[in-house]
């Protein structure tokens, strides 16, 4: 079983995209969210440690998307 996405690495990319908190990984494609309390403090690692967060607004077609999709 290969694993390609840590939960650390995963909770990272959360913050960064802005995304809840929500303790996962991925395995072969696969979605994990059944963790260990070692992996949840993992993905919380990752997600503490992220000091950047993409600024999706500056993105107009995110901004189109949100209007269309969300009524923002």
């Amino acid at each position: 079983m290969k694993q390609n996405k840590t939960p650390y690495d995963r909770g990272g990319a959360d913050r960064y995209y802005g995304q809840p908190f929500n303790p996962h990984y991925v395995v072969d494609s696969v979605t994990v969210t059944d963790l260990t309390p070692e992996q949840i403090a993992e993905y919380r690692k990752g997600w503490n440690d992220e000091a950047d967060v993409k600024n999706l607004r500056a993105n107009p077609y995110v901004e189109i998307s949100r209007k269309i999709f969300l009524g923002v």
